[in-house]
């Protein structure tokens, strides 16, 4: 608290008055300044203020409601503000946001003119159209702009806080897009014709893509050309996606990796644009669907970027290379040079040097460049590299040496190291060749005799390679390592031993693999377990034939499970997939197989197919001894094969099944789920029980069957297939039996006849032919004929198949006419032989019940049947509509019969006269109407009796 002296004194001071006189003005100034909101009303000024934003722009801009504040600076709020695209470009808004703080001066706004000093964007959205190569959306505001003669506009601060960068490249088809979200800028007194300082922040695109951040000095700005304005900058990159770097800089490309970045930038471009500085690329990968690297590229490095226009006008940039220190964990190149022509058409000529390189991490890493060993891979050695590259981005050269000495590789998957001689390398812008040098694992030593690559350069040309190798008894496991180490995939593991002396030739990369081999070899005891193939492939002998793109194995002795197969296989082209065989097998189990190559055509949702270029196609000569498919046993199979790529086709097959045989073909398509079957061909003496009973359910049929058969379906076997087969065919079968039914008992019961030969508990016959339909799980018989000792059968009808066939048939059995007249009284048979009548004309009373359900036909006792139900168990019955249709036609045949004998009666032979005796002449009685009539009515009361 101030004593009263301290006031008395503070008073009589000479700076009392005039500080009071300051505080009454402060205070008068804060009063108004408090008031000012509620004295000016800001929106008033929208147009005025609108049209100095569009003015400095040069694009329309929307202001929504305006609010004036006064602390702690002099602000106005606007709810929502858009400025418009280049009307040539885009017709959406270039810049949208729903708040945003405008800076006025004090001064223009005390005089009714209010100029915006400061411009903050919250939130916006900002969409950035790549329109050409050369043309951006963003290139055509204003302030980028020749000015001309007109005046420079006041300097303006520009702030945006957590922008959100919407980019899209219409170069591209389809046009690409990403966003780039909490982007963050600054621009602190922008003016185009004045230096100014900058800020920017952006979060790239993708979880945990990293931040770019550059910040330093711009400008003025030469609207003319860019390369002339001056900046003086900070780069830095902390984890950041190569892939959103590249797309934010309009490019896309398989690389990948997170980069690092710590640069200095001072210069103009268009007199050298100077950068140094450091970066580290992680996880890195430069070609696609590989591993990223797993050490860490990094660089320590000074640079010259410098603008060139060439003779068209246009404007390319050069890098001069003045330090590049590169360092991959272990292994260290300097590389020194300078890039031309950037960034539409690069060219570049390049120095690399090293002495005594550590190849460790080179070697261990080269997988993601797209080459070398797999991914895990140790490896050692030291190499000596002066080279110098040249070239474009579609051609390179390369002149120089490099020497690698006491190479390594060491991997789970080998045994031990593999030892590399001494490599030496030199190169030219033709070819690149290796003087001889060997490659040892465990007792395997591979001599290669001779390494050339041609063609190298071209990268839309396929590089070709020449290769000069041998090795003697080696151990193939050892031996697939060793490719897998120099880069190849067999995707296989193996044992036994290989000798090989051979020259391949190939096209290596995109434009093709022209495989050409020369040479011979041979294979002992090998066991190979390829990954598709979940049984191994043995092989006890081979001998290897190499000429151009074919190979032949000749004394062939495999084993694929219990299969064992002797001959030879010819690939009689590589790029084709061209295969001739002649095998013969000891047995063949069809699931077995499929098992072991990794199928599962039972339950796959979609058919299998071989991408296009794949194709292959195998034709030759197989012999079986014992084929298993599913149920069905063969044996002595032999076949012309067909194999396109997953039909396979028999034609002509022989074979041995059920005690008979087939000849004919046979068609699979495993291409289709379900697959697809063709038959077509002959069988004959088939034991038809077996054939039946070979589903799993026991046949009540017996006999040895002859036929044909056309018929196709899909299916794996059993009631799948039968549920869909179509197509015709004809059957007989001879001295066969039915041992679900005895006929003649049915034929005894159901014709009320008593002391037939009933066969007890089946049906034996001497012959059953019919002919046959299949129409998808019905098969149709038709021209039905069964022929046993006693009795005849003849109908048609059909047969459901399914796991419990029925059946359901209409027959007509005749008697023979032995049993026929056995039954029948002498002159009733051959009376009905010579007219078709039902009944004999003097055939006696009772005959009528002798007969039961039978009919004469055809001069014997005939009994209509209908069966029907399950194959095992069927149920008889009469068939009443035939034996009413019969009995009706009868009856009418015998009325006519009556009518006619009444009518115009025949006298029976007079006997011979005795011409010594004189003639005896006697009236002939007439018939009379009436007794005509009654004979007629009484023979309709007989027929209705029972």
């Amino acid at each position: 608290m101030t004593s009263p002296a301290a006031w008395k004194s503070l008073r009589a001071s000479r700076w009392f008055k005039p500080a009071l006189g300051l505080a009454a003005l402060l205070g008068l100034l804060l009063l108004s300044a408090l008031a000012l909101p509620h004295l000016i009303n800001i929106n008033n000024y929208r147009p005025q203020i609108a049209g100095q934003l569009e003015q400095r722009l040069g694009r329309q801009v929307g202001l929504g409601a305006l609010s004036l504040h006064v602390w702690p600076l002099l602000n106005v709020n606007v709810d929502d503000v858009q400025i418009g695209d280049d009307p040539q470009i885009a017709s959406g808004a270039f810049v949208q946001a729903k708040a945003v703080r405008l800076r006025l001066g004090w001064l223009s706004l005390l005089r009714g003119n209010p100029q915006v000093a400061g411009l903050e964007l919250i939130e916006p959205v900002v969409t950035l159209i790549k329109a050409t190569p050369e043309k951006w959306n963003w290139s055509t505001l204003k302030p980028l702009q020749a000015a001309g003669g007109e005046a420079e506009p006041a300097p303006l601060n520009l702030r945006v806080t957590n922008g959100s960068f919407k980019l899209i490249d219409r170069t591209l088809t389809p046009p690409v897009e990403k966003t780039y979200s909490g982007v963050n800028l600054m621009l602190a007194g922008f003016a185009p014709r004045r230096a100014f300082d900058f800020e920017l922040g952006v979060t790239m695109p993708g979880a945990q893509a990293g931040q770019l951040q550059i910040s330093g000095t711009a400008g003025p700005l030469d609207a003319k050309d860019a390369t002339q304005t001056p900046l003086d900058a900070r780069v830095k990159l902390q984890q950041v996606e190569l892939a959103s770097l590249e797309a934010l800089l309009g490019e896309q490309s398989a690389h990948a990796g997170k980069l690092t970045v710590d640069a200095e930038i001072a210069g103009k471009l268009a007199d050298g644009l100077k950068t140094s500085g450091q970066f580290k690329a992680e996880q890195w990968r430069f070609v696609a669907a590989v591993e990223p690297a797993r050490t860490p590229l990094a660089a320590k490095f000074k640079l010259i970027a410098k603008s060139v226009k060439d003779a068209t006008g246009a404007t390319n940039i050069g890098v001069q290379i003045e330090q590049g220190d590169l360092t991959l964990g272990k292994t260290a190149v300097s590389v020194t040079g300078q890039i031309n022509q950037l960034p539409a058409h690069p060219t570049y000529d390049l120095q690399l040097q090293g002495d005594r390189i550590a190849l460790d991490s080179l070697l261990e890493s080269a997988y993601a460049l797209g080459f070398g060993p797999p991914a895990g891979t140790k490896a050692s050695g030291a190499a000596t590299i002066k080279l110098r590259a040249t070239g474009n981005s579609q051609n390179v050269a390369l002149q120089g040496q490099a020497e690698v000495r006491d190479l390594k590789f060491q991997s789970a998957q080998l045994p031990q190291a593999m030892q590399v001689s001494e490599l030496k390398l030199n190169c030219t812008p033709q070819t690149i060749t290796a003087a001889p040098f060997r490659s040892t694992l465990s007792q395997t030593t591979v001599d290669f005799k001779g390494l050339t690559l041609s063609n190298y350069g071209p990268l839309d040309q396929a590089p070709r390679a020449h290769l000069e190798l041998a090795t003697s008894n080696a151990q193939v496991g050892d031996l697939l390592h060793i490719a897998e180490a120099f880069g190849a995939r067999p995707n296989a593991s193996g044992s036994g031993t290989a000798s090989l002396t051979a020259t391949l030739e190939t096209n290596l990369g995109k434009a093709g693999r022209a495989l050409q081999i020369n040479g011979q070899g041979k294979l002992s005891g090998v066991r190979l377990q390829p990954a598709q193939l979940k049984k191994p492939l043995e092989i006890a002998n081979a001998n290897l034939n190499f000429t151009g793109d074919s190979a032949r194995l000749d004394n062939l002795q495999a084993q694929l499970g219990a299969s064992q197969a002797a001959g030879w296989v010819q690939i009689k082209s590589f790029a084709q997939s061209l295969v001739a065989f002649d095998l013969q097998a000891n047995q063949l189990n069809v699931a077995e197989l499929q098992q072991a190559l990794n199928e599962s055509g039972a339950t796959d949702n979609a058919p299998k197919r071989q991408a296009a270029g794949n194709d292959m196609r195998a034709e030759g000569k197989l012999s079986v001894g014992k084929l298993q498919l599913e149920t069905l046993t063969a044996t002595d199979v032999s076949s012309n094969v067909t194999l396109v790529n997953q039909v396979t086709t028999l034609d002509p097959v022989t074979l041995k099944a059920f005690g008979g045989s087939y000849q004919g073909t046979l068609r699979i398509d495993q291409a289709q789920n379900p697959p697809a079957v063709g038959l077509q061909g002959r069988f004959n003496n088939l034991n038809i029980n077996q054939l039946l009973s070979s589903g799993g359910q026991p046949s009540a049929i017996y006999g040895q069957a002859d036929g044909s058969i056309d018929v196709r379906g899909r299916g794996h076997a059993g009631e799948q297939l039968a549920q869909s087969l179509v197509g015709n065919g004809a059957i007989a079968i001879n001295n066969g039996k039915f041992t679900s039914f005895d006929l003649m008992k049915q034929v005894e019961v159901l014709g009320k006849f008593t002391n037939l030969p009933t066969g007890g508990a089946g049906t034996a016959f001497r012959s059953l032919k019919t002919n046959l339909r299949f129409e998808q799980g019905r098969l149709t018989m038709d021209a039905l004929q069964i022929v046993m000792d006693d009795i005849q059968v003849n109908g048609d009808g059909a047969m459901q198949l399914g796991a419990v066939p029925t059946i359901n048939y209409d027959l007509l059995v005749r008697l023979s006419a032995a049993l026929t007249k056995r039954f029948l009284p002498g002159n009733a048979a051959s009376a009905d032989a010579t007219t078709g009548s039902a009944t004999a004309a003097k055939a006696p009373a009772g005959l009528s019940a002798l007969f039961g359900n039978f009919f004469v036909d055809q001069g014997v006792l005939a009994l209509p049947l209908k069966v029907s139900g399950s194959l095992k168990e069927p149920s008889f019955g009469l068939n009443s509509a035939l034996l009413q249709k019969r009995a009706t036609a009868q009856l009418k045949e015998s009325l006519f019969d009556q009518l006619k004998k009444k009518i115009n009666p025949t006298k029976p032979d007079a006997p011979q006269a005795d011409p010594n005796k004189p003639a005896e002449t006697k009236p002939t009685p007439a018939t009379k109407p009436a007794d005509l009539l009654k004979g007629v009515f009484d023979k309709l009361r007989k027929k209705d009796k029972p």
